[in-house]
């Protein structure tokens, strides 16, 4: 019967750490994506200072950025589709077994060493992999919130139209450019300013005010009860 027992557990928790390294892996990469997004509007700051590059151009950057946001919502929507169940039961389990320990100490008729230290370890072990999820899908959300900001600050106000064309006609095509601009950058900035939020079940926001909404129920109500 133990033989058994090891040849289960050597099987699951194998299974166990490479899935949560999976899902957790792809919001870390998915985080640092948005993070490069952001600095890719950073970067456009400096081409719409230089004269060098003309006003279509810039209008080609800041298509070729906006579509990239785009793709990497349709990401996160796939990312949602193959790890939002599991993320989901991740969260679950980790907040009822907080809860659990926590009421296993206090109703305790008698708090020992032995036992603090015995169910503290194992709350912390489940606070450390819960904080994993939590705090990579609320990096996600905080880098797919400051994206509006970069895109609005990418310098599309500095180059004006009028000095991009020679002639009439040239002046009209870069007129146009310089307006489908500004049309690129209210259309990214409308898009970035939705809350990109995973969520667990379809209802609890996975994120960092999640984890410290966690963590006081699981501290300070749950003892007082």
């Amino acid at each position: 019967m133990r033989i058994a027992n090891f040849l289960i557990m050597m099987v699951i928790i194998p299974t166990m750490i490479l899935t949560d390294t999976l899902a957790i892996s792809h919001l870390i990469i998915l985080s640092c994506k948005f993070e490069n997004l952001r600095g890719f509007f950073k970067s456009l700051r400096k081409d719409f200072m230089s004269q060098e590059v003309s006003i279509s151009e810039l209008k080609q950057k800041c298509l070729d950025g906006v579509i990239m946001h785009q793709k990497l919502i349709s990401i996160k929507d796939k990312l949602h589709n193959c790890f939002g169940v599991m993320i989901s039961i991740e969260v679950l389990q980790g907040s009822f077994v907080v809860v659990l320990l926590l009421l296993r100490v206090a109703l305790s008729p008698q708090i020992t060493v032995n036992l603090i230290m015995m169910n503290g370890g194992f709350m912390l072990t489940i606070m450390t992999q819960l904080a994993w999820y939590m705090w990579n899908a609320g990096d996600i959300t905080h880098q797919a919130s400051l994206i509006s900001d970069a895109i609005f600050h990418c310098g599309w106000h500095l180059r004006g139209v009028s000095d991009a064309g020679c002639g009439a006609a040239g002046a009209g095509y870069e007129a146009g450019a310089g307006r489908d601009v500004r049309r690129l950058v209210l259309l990214g900035c409308a898009q970035a300013q939705r809350p990109l939020v995973l969520k667990a079940f379809g209802m609890q926001d996975v994120s960092y005010q999640s984890y410290v909404m966690v963590c006081v129920v699981s501290i300070y109500e749950v003892p007082s009860t």
